[in-house]
Formats: structure tokens, sequence, C-alpha cells
């Protein structure tokens, strides 16, 4: 009775098919501040969660 909300860089929450807010890179590595927060569906009890998430990263 639980679901994962997404967000992105800015903190704003990200829905399905929303883009992110704009990172900008840096030369050599780069850190694309996500977070997730659980949401109550319902009444929720102990267990584990499993969740995956796919997303598409456009470079330009």
């Amino acid at each position: 009775n639980v679901a994962l909300q997404l967000y992105g860089p800015d903190g704003q929450a990200l829905n399905i098919g929303e883009s992110s807010s704009t990172v900008t890179l840096n030369d050599g590595e780069n850190v694309i501040p996500l977070s997730v927060d659980y949401i109550a569906t319902g009444t929720a009890t102990a267990g584990n969660v499993t969740a995956t998430a796919t997303f598409s990263m456009v470079y330009s």
C-alpha cells in the first residue's frame, strides 16, 4: 500500500512522462541528484518494498 514519488534535481516531484529541470554538466564526472519518497496509497503495513525505475536521459 505504498507508491514511490521521484523528485528531480530541483526537488520538484516528477510524474511519469515529465521532464526534470535542466542539469548543467561539467567536464569529468557528474552527479544528477534525484531522490525518492514513499507515498502511502492506503493503510501501510510492515514489509519490504521493491521498485524499479526506467528513465531516459537526453544529452545535447
